[in-house]
């Protein structure tokens, strides 16, 4: 039976999380497993629009799945992390952290401290040193302390001591091993034995600084790093370290996985040894052919000259993206053009499936219900429960990377591509992503912008009492319509009577409202006209498609009736009427003006007729 698998990861290095589930998909070679991998980047930032990176922990129903892989390895806490994990830990969802333990669940590392004590074990048996200079991470932080324990450890059990002065702690960074040797280097203890250091970055700082000082590794000091990141070992000297061993960590977190899903008793604690990798820095040599110095070179002009054509390209890509899409049917052919030219997998962008006005309901929420989905030039309508397009249900493939797109404090959606090797080399895949959400942002202001030139416009030419057409209107809209109908029309022109009474005997006010209702019964009566227009004052315009006498003589009639019917009409202290005159216009060589003023002589002609008959 196939097992569900979601991964969360926050990918603050990309040859991490690549590493992690190139390891993952190896397992899954014998195994029946797919796989959703839930990334955030940027998690540590503390900007609302980097917590917005967040809402993708929201996005899947995480009960659909089997079990739930955790690798979020920078330092730091995740409120929303812990959360998550401890509601779905107490439904009894199987959850295996790597690197770190969160919420109290079982987790998967490399063993610190029995790598780092082969570390400092290989610098004393096989060199001979007796003077260490541990230059640490944090003193707090987890992985620093086991490495510690393992450095004092070792050199307790070959009767060696630990000198306080010998031992600092910073952060990690590449800065603290020049700020270290400086330190150390003020007391006269900047060239002991050997230099461990917690990770290879401050072993590359250390390295640098003394380089400045005319001393240098392995001649005048040993050192060694952790992490075997590439910079260390294009570096020269060739940092010696310790390999993570991420492809192996991925292997064996899936598997422990599978087993914790099938019912294996969980362990707190599960450990993957890492890789002692001896290089120049301990004197050690090139132990592997691809560290000979011209190789390294090689290599690292080969990486930098590829990642700086690639940043380029895609630059240049991904900005013609941005200033094309600038409607549904433009985004579709940017994206499609956008994926094909940077060869990335067959990409998916999810939008929440809203009218570009309803964007302000996500600046707090996060995602609706329904999708619309875009890929490969395509585009349909998907639940929130598929996730993924009706494209992907052919593929082969088994993992699926999920990442949010937002851009300040609006959550557009998501994107989904399946996994590639290199997905994730030169942030391709995070520059990817930030300029579609620069795209999205870019297509949402248009569309604002569109929306307040329509408002604006409505407020130029609506009239702002009765909600139908102004005089602006009337030219602009009046125009356009009777041109469009070959001049075939039927036009009524409408004049409330004894407005001049109505106001000075009961106020303008209910002369107002006397407008209003007039207003209100054009706008019941005559629904499918497209033309309503008040001219002015007591004056109004009802223009439509051409009408027989006899309808135009029923509408009429009807709209007459309108004005004393009904409560708002019950509720006025006087008797509304009107006069109307209409006329169905068949000549093609009448022009709008000649065609109003006739109507207007007509109704003239009825209102004067009305108020004869009242003098009488």
């Amino acid at each position: 039976m196939t097992k569900r698998i979601a991964m969360l990861t926050s990918t603050w290095l990309g040859d991490y999380t690549e590493a992690l589930i190139r390891g993952i998909r190896k397992y899954m070679e014998h195994a029946d497993i797919i796989m959703h991998v839930f990334n955030v980047y940027d998690f540590m930032e503390k900007t609302d629009l980097h917590k917005k990176e967040q809402d993708i922990l929201y996005l899947a129903d995480f009960s659909s799945y089997d079990g739930i892989l955790v690798a979020y390895t920078s330092t730091g806490s995740y409120p929303i992390l812990e959360e998550l994990l401890a509601k779905l830990a107490a439904e009894g969802k199987k959850i295996l952290c790597i690197d770190n333990p969160y919420a109290g669940q079982p987790y998967i590392g490399i063993d610190n401290y029995r790598s780092f004590y082969d570390l400092v074990e290989h610098m004393i048996s096989v060199h001979s040193c007796k003077t260490f200079n541990y230059l640490g991470g944090p003193a707090d932080h987890p992985e620093n302390q086991l490495r510690y324990a393992a450095f004092c450890d070792c050199l307790k059990k070959h009767g060696l001591g630990v000198d306080p002065r010998r031992v600092l702690n910073y952060y990690f960074i590449n800065s603290d091993g020049a700020t270290a040797y400086r330190k150390w280097k003020e007391d006269e203890l900047h060239l002991p034995d050997a230099v461990l250091c917690a990770n290879d970055n401050m072993a590359l700082g250390y390295c640098t600084a003394a380089n400045e000082d005319g001393y240098f590794a392995p001649k005048d000091f040993l050192i060694a790093g952790f992490d075997n990141i590439d910079d260390a070992q294009y570096f020269s000297p060739s940092i010696t370290s310790v390999n993570r061993n991420w492809i192996q960590l991925g292997y064996e977190s899936m598997s422990h996985l599978h087993e914790l899903i099938d019912g294996a008793k969980s362990e707190e604690r599960y450990y993957v040894n890492g890789v002692l990798q001896r290089n120049e820095s301990c004197g050690c040599g090139c132990v592997h052919l691809d560290h000979t110095l011209s190789q390294n070179l090689i290599s690292c002009y080969r990486n930098r000259k590829e990642q700086e054509v690639y940043d380029m390209w895609s630059r240049n890509v991904l900005q013609r993206f941005c200033s094309t899409a600038n409607d549904e049917k433009s985004f579709l052919d940017a994206l499609a053009y956008a994926v094909d030219v940077l060869s990335l997998p067959p990409f998916a962008i999810c939008l929440n499936y809203l009218d570009y006005e309803d964007w302000d309901t996500l600046f707090d929420a996060r995602y609706t219900d329904t999708f619309k989905a875009y890929i490969s030039g395509k585009c349909e309508l998907i639940k929130r429960s598929q996730l993924l397009p009706s494209a992907y249900k052919e593929s082969d493939d088994r993992i699926f990377f999920f990442s949010p797109l937002h851009f300040g404090t609006k959550n557009f959606g998501y994107c989904v591509v399946p996994f590639r090797d290199k997905l994730l080399a030169y942030d391709k895949h995070q520059h990817f992503v930030d300029y579609l959400a620069l795209a999205l942002e870019c297509i949402y202001q248009r569309k604002m912008l569109q929306s307040m030139n329509d408002r604006l416009k409505d407020l130029y030419v609506l009239d702002q009492m009765t909600g139908l057409y102004n005089r602006f209107g009337y030219r602009d809209i009046a125009k356009r319509y009777f041109e469009s109908t070959a001049k075939h029309v039927s036009v009524y022109y409408i004049d409330v009577d004894n407005l001049k009474f109505i106001n000075d005997n009961y106020g303008h006010a209910m002369g107002d409202k006397a407008i209003t209702r007039i207003a209100d019964g054009i706008i019941t009566v005559f629904s499918q006209a497209p033309v309503k227009v008040r001219m002015g004052g007591d004056e109004f315009l009802v223009m439509e498609s051409l009408r027989s006498e006899e309808e135009m003589i029923t509408e009429e009639q009807q709209f007459l009736r309108y004005l004393n019917e009904g409560k708002d009409a019950v509720a006025l202290p006087f008797p509304l009427s009107a006069s109307v005159g209409h006329i169905g216009s068949i000549d093609e060589n009448l022009s709008l003006e000649e065609l109003v003023h006739k109507v207007d002589s007509l109704m003239y002609d009825i209102k004067q007729k009305k108020k004869a008959k009242q003098r009488i």
